[in-house]
């Protein structure tokens, strides 16, 4: 599979056609670089992730932020996912990080979101994909797509209360999968959720 440069604006079209009302234009603005193994590579030693040959990233910090995409990729889906970030980023800080500085919430809602959009089979983020599933088993697909692209809480909140949330999210950041199951296992699904 080959990528170009333009491929996130069919992407947008595609996320706003399956998400409709929930996903209102994407106003986080990035500049997307479409480069070969080496070129991700290279970016991603930049920001410290040496050794790293990722399929995709987004450097949150640069002014607009930076989207690098291997043009090369034998994953599907790949520029959805980074793409993706860019809807649900605004509540960054709500879905917190681990010990090892990455937000695997964000990382699995991402990848909850992106399989929803890629006919291929996708086994990226597997636990943390899991992890999301549970959630939406609980809030709904209509509220857990609230909270992604309109960045609001709450919907999540009123349904698991601040206590519950922080510790099931801190489980899942700090990869204690057995834990952040176990959390969620004995709530029942939230009044209005659909899944």
């Amino acid at each position: 599979m080959s990528l170009a440069p333009g491929s996130e604006n069919d992407v947008d079209k595609r996320i706003a056609k399956f998400f409709g009302a929930y996903s209102p234009s994407r106003d986080m603005k990035a500049v997307y670089h479409y480069v070969d193994e080496d070129g991700v590579r290279d970016a991603a030693g930049k920001l410290g992730n040496a050794g790293a040959t990722p399929s995709g990233f987004v450097d949150y910090k640069s002014n607009p932020m930076a989207v690098y995409i291997n043009r090369n990729t034998k994953l599907e889906g790949t520029v959805e996912h980074e793409t993706l970030h860019l809807y649900g980023i605004k509540l960054l800080g709500f879905y917190g990080a681990g010990k090892d500085k990455v937000s695997h919430l964000f990382e699995g809602l991402t990848e909850y979101f992106t399989r929803k959009i890629v006919s291929g089979p996708r086994t990226s983020y597997a636990a943390e994909f899991s992890a999301a599933k549970q959630l939406a088993a609980l809030t709904g697909d209509a509220n857990l797509q609230t909270m992604f692209f309109q960045a609001k809480a709450s919907v999540v909140l009123d349904c698991l209360t601040q206590p519950v949330y922080n510790k099931w999210r801190d489980f899942v950041n700090d990869r204690n999968w057995g834990d952040a199951e176990k959390c969620l296992k004995a709530r029942k699904p939230c009044a209005g959720s659909k899944p």
